[in-house]
């Protein structure tokens, strides 16, 4: 009923947690108000990094049908504003690829818009 779990699935949990460690840091870091240089905060880029958590979490749950799995991508989904439609549709794992790399590359658009927005608004922090 729940399969084996074996050290390639840990490793590719392990990668996964990573990943989201890597995303979260980063994101508290530009949220951070402890060093002046740090980008403004901004709803879009944490929607942005959640996207990439859901499109990552999805290109892994290809080969994982858990109820476990369905729970964790259905929470990815409502933080990453997801439509259900979308989340339902039937993809490749080419699609989803795909996807993942539009999520990234959009992510950091907005890191790049904020990080001019934080340049107009406060212009003697410029370098």
């Amino acid at each position: 009923m729940w399969g084996v779990f074996d050290s390639d699935d840990m490793a590719s949990l392990n990668r996964l947690d990573q990943q989201i460690t890597e995303i979260l840091i980063g994101a508290e870091n530009r949220c951070s108000k402890k060093v002046v240089d740090r980008d403004m905060w901004s709803p879009r880029l944490q929607i942005g990094g959640h996207n990439i958590l859901y499109w990552r979490a999805r290109l892994h749950s290809s080969s994982d049908s858990s109820s476990q799995s369905k729970r964790a991508l259905e929470a990815a989904r409502k933080h990453a504003f997801i439509s259900q439609a979308e989340h339902e549709s039937i993809l490749s794992r080419y699609q989803v690829k795909q996807r993942l790399r539009e999520a990234w590359q959009l992510h950091r658009k907005i890191q790049w818009q904020v990080d001019v927005a934080r340049q107009q608004s406060w212009p003697q922090l410029r370098s």
